[in-house]
């Protein structure tokens, strides 16, 4: 909160060079008119239901891939193809997404749930490394059934590091998704800065720009406290108590 708040006041009082950079006031008013006018919402709730609908669509076909990388042979198959495309930035795949959906919501959403799915893939595999054995053959010692070694074994051992997975999966589909939109969507914030880049509407572009960090720090608030909901036994800091 402090390093916002030394931000606003350097925006507030420092000049502007060549008066590119608006005012705040001059913001604030320009955004609270789009507020008003309903458009700012709008573009809001379009960029939003992309990254929800992306996201998911990421998360479960990661979740899935995931459950077949337990077997050894599957594993080994997929690791070389997830590893080639892996370093493929999202957003090198918009013109292939717009040739495959159109301009809309589907390549938007496509580009998310490609953006999503590989930092969960990747932490569902390290998770996977990383269970100790030693309390699985304890748990089969014990009597264990497989139902129970899931639920009390695996996935408290697996959780902190797919909600680490996931978080930096979201964050990367976020910036993809206004990216994307930026070329191959109408409305969203990504369109919404577009237009006002090309239109020279500078307090309307800085509106957009401070919605799309907004977002993406209530976004990551919203990951730190369901990673803490799903693994109390860890604090804050990573390390276990």
């Amino acid at each position: 909160m402090a390093g916002v708040a030394l931000l606003l006041v350097a925006w507030s009082t420092l000049p502007s060079p060549d008066g590119v950079i608006p005012s705040l006031s001059d913001v604030i008013a320009r955004g609270w008119e789009m507020a008003l006018e309903g458009r700012l919402w709008f573009d809001l709730s379009a960029s939003l239901w992309r990254i929800l609908v992306g996201a998911t669509i990421g998360i479960f076909c990661s979740v899935a891939v995931g459950i077949l990388c337990i077997v050894p042979i599957v594993r080994a198959s997929l690791a070389g193809l997830i590893e080639l495309t892996r370093p493929i930035p999202p957003i090198a795949w918009i013109p292939l997404m717009l040739v495959l959906f159109g301009v809309g919501d589907s390549a938007a959403i496509a580009i998310v749930a490609f953006a999503v799915f590989f930092p969960v893939i990747v932490s569902i595999i390290l998770a996977l490394d990383s269970i100790d054995q030693d309390l699985v053959l304890v748990s089969r010692s014990l009597g264990a059934d497989w139902r129970f070694r899931i639920q009390h074994v695996y996935l408290p051992s697996m959780t902190p590091t797919l909600v680490a997975g996931i978080r930096l999966g979201i964050g990367i589909g976020w910036f993809s998704v206004v990216a994307a939109e930026m070329v191959g969507s109408y409305g969203g914030l990504g369109y919404g800065i577009q237009i006002a880049s090309l239109n020279l509407e500078m307090e309307r572009f800085f509106v957009y720009l401070t919605a799309i960090g907004v977002c993406g720090l209530i976004m990551n608030a919203g990951m730190l406290w369901i990673g803490e909901r799903l693994t109390p036994w860890r604090k804050g800091n990573g390390h276990v108590e």
